[in-house]
């Protein structure tokens, strides 16, 4: 049974691999209230973004009148004060949501989680700030040069390979979490690797600063040293006070 959901939202150069695409935050709403799940499950949502605007295509973060673009009040209308999507939220919604989304502030991410965690989750808003990106890659496993995407050809590797290939995945879940998301338990290394998105790989996100890579990971950037002092904005503005939107730049 899946434990996470991927959605990618607007535009699909954005896809990490077995996303379920979505044209608008709408339509990702309406496919979120078909799930029924009591379990803790793990939402993530790639989209572009800027301190405080989302926007389903990188144009629309500088105009935001345009139709794909989307501020705090608009997260609120389309998922906090939308009865049947709170209605579904409180008994079936996620209880972690990762935004694989440039520049987003702390206050603006804040809203998001408010917005579509089910009660009960701990999970507190990070922020990124202007300039630092979710810098996500796909790790994959290989014996003898071929890359393992599938159960089959997992179970035709010898035993004792397959060890030490499951000690390269518990390092990367120790050191970088899942996807965003903090490490999963190590028993469900392999049910991750395998049958959740991307499927076949290890989605790896670390922070970028202005497009470099860092070795900070993404699931508890806020904690890092060297995060704190490169992307400073991440606390973003004050109540009422709105920040100059940077132009549009793709992850």
């Amino acid at each position: 049974m899946s434990r996470q959901r991927y959605f990618v939202v607007g535009d699909r150069g954005l896809n990490a691999g077995d996303g379920i695409f979505v044209p608008t935050l709408e339509a990702m709403r309406d496919r979120l209230v078909r799930i029924r799940r009591r379990e803790v499950w793990t939402l993530v949502i790639s989209i572009h973004g800027a301190e405080d605007l989302l926007a389903t295509q990188g144009g629309y973060l500088r105009d935001r009148n345009a139709s794909g673009a989307y501020e705090a009040d608009d997260i609120r209308r389309i998922f906090a004060r939308n009865r049947n999507f709170v209605t579904w939220r409180n008994r079936f919604g996620p209880g972690k949501v990762v935004l694989n989304a440039c520049q987003v502030n702390q206050p603006f991410e804040k809203v998001i989680l408010e917005a579509l965690l089910r009660p009960g989750s701990v999970q507190q808003a990070q922020g990124l700030g202007r300039a630092c990106r979710p810098g996500t890659t796909v790790q994959v496993l290989e014996y003898r040069t071929r890359p393992i995407r599938t159960r089959l050809q997992w179970n035709r590797i010898p035993r004792g390979v397959r060890r030490e290939l499951e000690r390269d995945l518990h390092r990367l879940n120790t050191e970088s979490g899942y996807f965003g998301a903090p490490g999963v338990p190590r028993k469900l290394l392999l049910h991750y690797y395998f049958d959740e998105e991307p499927r076949g790989g290890w989605p790896v996100v670390r922070v970028t600063h202005f497009r470099r890579e860092t070795s900070i990971p993404f699931y508890n950037r806020a904690q890092h040293p060297r995060f704190l002092k490169q992307c400073s904005g991440h606390i973003g503005s004050l109540p009422g006070r709105r920040p100059t939107v940077p132009p549009a730049m793709r992850r």
